[in-house]
């Protein structure tokens, strides 16, 4: 039997929010990977398997996801940035890309991402 569920990768170094939104994806019909805390294991991740869509924390203790985020968009894959800042902070190459605003709902996160297929 296969999995037909979709792959979603979660950046967020937030424990709490981080499984918080991994459990949300995941009863919403979406295989997740992670949720990872570091940019480099993000990395490895999307190395590994490209995800279907990304769910990506602007800013992991210091470090930002935006080349992260330019990677995956460059690929096709929805991007969706959780940030406690705003909109022009990111680079122009970026607006184009969903932001939301921490503390961002589970249906906002839901509305945003695309059918899960099941």
């Amino acid at each position: 039997m296969t999995d037909d569920r979709r792959l979603v990768l979660v950046v967020e170094d937030e424990p709490i929010i981080a499984l918080d939104i991994a459990d949300a994806l995941s009863g919403a019909g979406w295989t997740v990977v992670g949720p990872v805390g570091t940019l480099e294991t993000a990395e490895r991740a999307v190395a590994a398997r490209l995800p279907d869509a990304a769910i990506l924390d602007v800013n992991l203790r210091g470090k930002t996801t935006v080349e992260l985020a330019r990677w995956l968009r460059d690929r096709d894959v929805p991007v969706i940035l959780l940030t406690g800042g705003s909109r022009s902070s990111l680079p122009e190459a970026l607006q184009d890309l969903t932001l939301l605003s921490k503390p961002a709902t589970v249906a906002d996160l839901l509305a945003q991402l695309p059918d899960a297929g099941t």
